[in-house]
């Protein structure tokens, strides 16, 4: 026999069930699979095959109070069973303190599931399948016993089974998936339901699945609200492989079911909903994942309703990001897991654990000769770190607008602008940005740009040099056209160096006219008109 200590909510949402279920199908034919859980409404019973039994560990409407508590309300209700094999512990509410009772009094083969990387644990086995780059193999170091094996890193993520008939990475689906979730009110995804639906024909947009989960809120009032016959309700499903591979995009929670549809091939827009979700950007980047909002509370959801109406246009785009994704998801997860767990049982050998190993980001740039730096243009792998440097202090200050620029905004900007950008690296790390386009202003045709530090280690010498670039490039790309630039007052550095390379102070009313169409939030009496 083989048990599984697992729960379900609205606030923890139900990965962890599935996630259980999926190691205890890959177990059902050899053990006897009994499911712990607090009440039998917090696991969906369509959801679990019904040759498992499921036990309550809180009838009568008693509650959880600690992890001494349960961990012999669980040996109590497990003493008239025949032999345990192993216990598998799915839930954050237990630590190493449940973990040695369990072991002392049931089964010293213990295999526990967290993906926090901050508690302790006294198990046998610790999976946890979060990617943390170069720090996924080493999240528990003084944190397990010393004999407990370690699965760590997305060797060990339960990826969903591809069925190849369905699964065509070449076709394009045309349909959309979103959700939350097993839980969360649906209702603040009704603006981003009616922009796609408002704005994107049929022929254009085919299908909106929309995922109700066992603890959803509010999926009855989209029903009565919406009534496209393109929104499709899906309730209570096991399973979301079925609509994942019939979708081009997901946009939801960046949950288990995020890391299921990248498996799959899905373009993903996902955002943090619950402490446990939120991300490196970093990390999801090597994933092939770039799109990703962390402060998603906070957000302005009508911006982030256009955001998912100009990602899905742009959803072959985004595609190719993850074809050069330096961390791939197999579906062989389960499968590792499971064999790991019945070696520990027959007392085997242990299986040598797999670490993935991390490489660096291949970046290619043409080389300038001077000062070792290069040159190249920007891509979307590009989109989050150009944020960052443009939120730097030292840029908002000289900008026309001081704030920061949230994440939506910039994700919104970003799929839709017509700059010209190019990023200035050494030794493979950005330093400086650089960027250009033209406008035509009352019959006439002009160039604008500027340009941002990336890095504390910039040098005078390297703005130099980066300027020089750019203007030697618009030199050959748009010969005799006017450039316009503002530089603010105080910024005397900037304002030597562009009258070095032959910008001058404007008086000339079609310029200044010019200026203030281009940049219409300018402050006259701030910065200073520009001309080349």
């Amino acid at each position: 026999m083989i048990v599984f200590r697992v729960n379900g909510s609205n606030s923890s949402g139900i990965g962890h069930i599935k996630r259980a279920i999926k190691l205890a199908n890959s177990l059902k034919k050899k053990y006897k699979i009994v499911f712990l859980v607090d009440a039998i409404q917090n696991l969906p019973r369509h959801f679990v095959p019904s040759s498992f039994k499921i036990v309550e560990v809180y009838p009568q409407k008693s509650q959880y109070i600690s992890e001494e508590g349960d961990a012999n309300l669980c040996i109590n209700i497990l003493e008239s069973e025949s032999k345990i094999s192993a216990v598998v512990v799915d839930d954050y509410r237990f630590s190493k303190v449940w973990e040695k009772i369990i072991r002392k009094n049931l089964t010293p083969n213990l295999c526990a599931f967290d993906d926090r990387g901050d508690v302790e644990h006294c198990c046998s086995v610790l999976v946890d399948s979060k990617y943390d780059g170069r720090g996924s193999s080493t999240r528990y170091e003084g944190k397990t016993n010393p004999e407990c094996i370690k699965l760590l890193g997305p060797n060990y993520f339960f990826s969903p089974q591809r069925v190849k008939d369905e699964y065509d990475d070449n076709r394009d689906k045309r349909s959309v998936l979103i959700t939350l979730g097993g839980g969360g009110n649906l209702e603040i995804m009704l603006p981003v339901i009616n922009k796609l639906l408002d704005d994107i024909d049929r022929e254009e947009l085919k299908k909106i699945y929309l995922i109700e989960g066992p603890f959803s809120e509010n999926a009855e009032k989209i029903k009565r609200i919406i009534k496209d016959s393109r929104l499709i309700i899906i309730k209570n499903a096991p399973d979301l492989t079925e609509y994942l591979t019939d979708v081009s995009v997901y946009i939801g929670s960046s949950g288990t079911t995020l890391f299921e549809a990248l498996s799959l091939g899905c373009s993903c827009l996902s955002f943090s909903i619950a402490q446990n979700q939120l991300n490196d950007k970093k990390n999801l980047e090597d994933l092939g994942h770039y799109f990703h909002i962390n402060n998603f509370e906070n957000c302005n959801k009508n911006d982030f309703a256009l955001l998912c109406k100009n990602f899905y246009l742009k959803r072959e785009r985004i595609k190719e990001l993850q074809k050069s994704a330096n961390v791939k998801l197999d579906e062989f997860g389960v499968e590792r897991v499971s064999n790991q767990l019945q070696t520990l049982i027959r007392g085997d050998d242990k299986v040598v654990p797999m670490q993935h190993k991390y490489k660096e980001k291949d970046k290619k740039g043409a080389f300038s000769k001077k000062n070792d730096k290069s040159f190249r243009k920007i891509n979307d792998k590009d989109v989050n770190a150009y944020l960052y440097a443009r939120n730097l202090k030292k840029n908002s200050d000289n900008m026309t607008i001081n704030s920061l620029i949230p994440e939506v905004e910039h994700y919104n900007w970003w799929l839709t602008n017509e700059r010209e950008s190019y990023v200035m690296e050494h030794n493979g790390k950005p330093i400086l940005y650089i960027w250009h386009q033209t406008k035509i202003v009352d019959s006439e045709l002009y160039l604008f740009g500027g340009w941002f530090i990336a890095s504390e280690k910039i040098s005078p010498l390297d703005v130099m040099l980066a300027l020089k670039y750019q203007l030697n490039l618009t030199n050959k790309t748009y010969p005799n056209v006017t450039w316009l630039a503002i530089i603010k007052k105080t910024n005397k550095f900037v304002k030597k160096l562009n009258e070095k390379y032959g910008f001058k102070m404007t008086s000339n009313e079609k310029f200044e006219i010019a200026i203030e169409k281009i940049f219409n939030k300018v402050d006259k009496n701030s910065f200073d008109f520009y001309y080349k």
